[in-house]
Formats: C-alpha cells, sequence, structure tokens
C-alpha cells in the first residue's frame, strides 16, 4: 500500500471511530509504529487530526458534508485532464498560485521540475498544503489575501 493511501485510510478509519491509537494503526496495516507516528505527524500538519498520547482524535469541525477525499474521487479524469493541460503551459522555475480545491491539487501532483507554488490562505483544506505530505520536493509558500 502507498503512504498516500494509507494516510487517506487513517482519516476515514478516524472519522468513523472518533479516535486511533498507533498500536492499533501499525497491526491494521502491517508497519511499524514508527511509520504510524510519522503518518499522524503529516496527517496533523495539514490539519486532518490531532495527535495525542499513543494515537490521534479529529480536531473540531472535521466532519464536512462533503470531504476533500470524496470530492477528489469525483470527475477524476476532467481534474486530471485540466491538471495536465495547466502544467503543460508552466515553464521550468516558473511561480504559480493556486487556491484551494480539488482539481488545485491534481495540479500540484503533476507539476514536474522547480516550479514554486504559492497556496491562497493557510487552510487546512489548501489543496497545496494537503498535496505537500505526498510530494515533498514541491517548494510551497503559503501567503493570505487582505482585504482592506
Amino acid at each position: 500500500m502507498f503512504a498516500e493511501e494509507r494516510r487517506r485510510k487513517i482519516v476515514e478509519y478516524l472519522k468513523e471511530k472518533g479516535k486511533i491509537t498507533v498500536k492499533e494503526l501499525s497491526r491494521i496495516f502491517k508497519t511499524s509504529e514508527v511509520t504510524i507516528r510519522k503518518d499522524l505527524e503529516i496527517l496533523e500538519s495539514i490539519g486532518e487530526l490531532i495527535r495525542t498520547h499513543g494515537g490521534a482524535i479529529l480536531p473540531h469541525g472535521t466532519r464536512a458534508e462533503w470531504d476533500f477525499f470524496k470530492k477528489m474521487s469525483q470527475h477524476r479524469k476532467e481534474k486530471e485532464e485540466i491538471a495536465k493541460r495547466a502544467v503543460s503551459l508552466l515553464k521550468e522555475g516558473e511561480t504559480i498560485i493556486l487556491d484551494s480545491g480539488t482539481t488545485p491539487y491534481y495540479i500540484a501532483k503533476t507539476i514536474k521540475g522547480s516550479t514554486v507554488c504559492h497556496s491562497l490562505g493557510r487552510s487546512r483544506w489548501s489543496s497545496l498544503r494537503r498535496y505537500m505530505w505526498i510530494k515533498p520536493s514541491l517548494e510551497r509558500q503559503d501567503f493570505q489575501r487582505r482585504v482592506s
């Protein structure tokens, strides 16, 4: 199982149970506790969970009607095609800005080379923030919109 799949299943399991332990996840996914702790650390950094001593719990407000992973599966082929086309327009070393959403996630996933991505806001739902744990070589810089 790929790390991305395992992390997605950890979040799904957590949403079902409300809390999880490192030992339990290690047994379920047949992987080391060290690997599970790293997964939980990454998932916490993007706001999916809160680590506790020996496990994790859900943060408040994560039970949205449509969660990110469900939206990712909707119109996936179309989103991948849009991402391929958008990335084909980029030149090596260019900087782009991505907002939240699942299509920008696929764009971030498709980018190769030294493109710098800026994400709008610091939301845990930011597509780019979510993708950083899958492709850590992608440089990310966050900034928040200012409204006057």
